[in-house]
């Protein structure tokens, strides 16, 4: 609503000089989704992401077969010639090389490790890495439900800004009526004065709408990272959040005689909160890959097979009888069986430390579907009150319009005192902020019930 220029140029408060850019207009969603995107919490569990991800990605590497290359040079000290006795003709043979060099290769092929322990390693890695990706959409998620209730929250403030400065007017209106009627030796001055007063009380409310909102715009404006103003798109209509119709559509207002909304929608809706939840999809994923980690610590009971192999160029060959000094190749092959026997009871410990892990996790699961009911109870029951609320309100506003103008018409008579007429006021003013309260409190029940069920508000799941 416009006020008058004479109005504005006495009543409203002065304008923040913030930025001389056109402010950008902006939807619940579209706050819902530069929140996402700009969500600092989000971004600390990408991290965390980030670290699953590169352990996942390392497993494999932890299986690839092992080569090892060496060389050595040994310098020996000089040793003397020895003969060999008791033969018919007396050898001699000469003192050790005193350098000698070894160049060699050696690689380690764990067998069993690719048949046994790489798919459970596997699958470990992926399901952490899935639950941490789980857990930053949660965080996503989060803010993007708080920045949309902020949204609402200001919503509610400009249209209540609205409703202050309609209240200018009027009670600016009846000021100049009960000025007119003293004049005319018809009023009384305590008319007058009683009309500054609520006029006085209108232009404080307009001033501490306008602060209101400034504050409110710039919460917003801190939990969707905009760099410039922003404003409330579609005029302030509030339409319904895009993409949310089947869940919606279990919101309809009960007849007479009827269930209410949350008797009738509340077991659909929480079929679809323990479908879609990421919260849980974070818990499921977590407690496969810990059931994968007991299965993989499990696998350290059992023997293990090995391939070994080595090449080398040596001098001197110290497989010869008699080593010659000449570089010569040499290589062996092995297979290699092994069998841990600390590993009956470090894989036991492992176990055991899961098993608990698991635990803490079931008993969060369960806190988590209290909590997810209860959400929802409340966001049903949050409905329903608004639902009511707004459906009072025309009626309300209806009964409080027409008294306010009955009593103006007297008092322009003369025959209605202005406390009469304030109160009037005051009533019509509570009837129209109440209308306005009502349509967004509904909106802010849906986005309440789109959370609880799991919907995606962001844009990004």
């Amino acid at each position: 609503m416009v006020l008058s220029p004479a109005v504005h140029a006495v009543d409203a408060p002065p304008a923040p000089a913030e930025s001389t850019t056109l402010a950008r207009a902006v939807t619940a969603w579209d706050v819902a989704a530069m929140a996402a995107a700009h969500s600092r919490s989000a971004r600390a569990a990408d991290a965390d992401t980030q670290k699953a991800e590169a352990d996942e990605a390392s497993i494999d590497r932890a299986f690839i077969p092992r080569l090892e290359l060496s060389a050595r040079y040994t310098r020996l000290g000089e040793t003397e010639a020895s003969t060999l006795e008791g033969l018919p003709i007396a050898i001699s043979l000469e003192g050790a090389q005193p350098n000698q060099y070894a160049f060699g290769a050696s690689l380690a092929v764990p067998l069993t490790d690719y048949l046994v322990r790489l798919p459970v390693a596997r699958e470990a890695g992926s399901g952490a890495a899935e639950a941490k990706r789980a857990l930053a959409a949660v965080a996503r998620q989060r803010s993007a439900a708080e920045a949309a209730l902020r949204y609402y929250d200001w919503a509610k403030a400009t249209l209540g800004l609205e409703v202050a400065e309609q209240s200018v007017v009027d009670s600016i209106a009846i000021l100049q009526t009960a000025e007119r009627l003293v004049a005319a030796q018809v009023g009384s001055p305590a008319d007058v004065a009683l009309a500054k007063a609520a006029a006085a009380e209108a232009r404080l409310a307009v001033a501490r709408a306008g602060h209101t909102i400034a504050l409110l715009e710039r919460l917003v404006r801190t939990a969707t990272g905009a760099p410039g103003r922003l404003t409330l798109d579609a005029d302030g209509t509030l339409p319904p959040w895009p993409g949310a119709d089947a869940v919606l559509a279990t919101l309809t207002p009960a007849e007479a005689g009827e269930a209410s909304t949350t008797d009738r929608a509340r077991t659909p809706l929480i079929t679809r909160a323990m479908e879609e939840r990421i919260e849980l999809r974070a818990i499921r994923t977590g407690d496969a890959a810990l059931a994968a980690r007991a299965r993989l610590a499990g696998r350290d009971r059992y023997p293990r097979l090995d391939l070994a192999a080595n090449a080398q160029a040596v001098n001197p060959n110290l497989r010869r009888a008699i080593p010659n000094d000449e570089l010569e190749f040499v290589w062996d092959v092995s297979v290699v069986a092994s069998w841990r026997l600390d590993g009956l009871w470090s894989a036991q410990n492992v176990e055991e430390s899961v098993a608990a892990e698991r635990e803490h996790l079931a008993a969060d699961r369960g806190s988590l579907l209290d909590g997810i009911t209860s959400e929802l109870d409340a966001a049903l029951a949050a409905w329903d009150d608004a639902q009511a609320a707004l459906t009072a309100a025309g009626p309300i506003l209806a009964a409080a319009t027409e008294g306010h103008r009955v009593r103006l018409a007297l008092f322009a008579l003369g025959k209605a005192s202005s406390l009469e007429v304030t109160e009037a006021e005051t009533t019509l003013r509570r009837a129209r902020l109440a209308a306005v309260v009502a349509r967004v409190d509904v909106r802010i029940a849906e986005l309440k019930v789109l959370h609880a069920v799991g919907f995606v508000l962001g844009g990004q799941g």
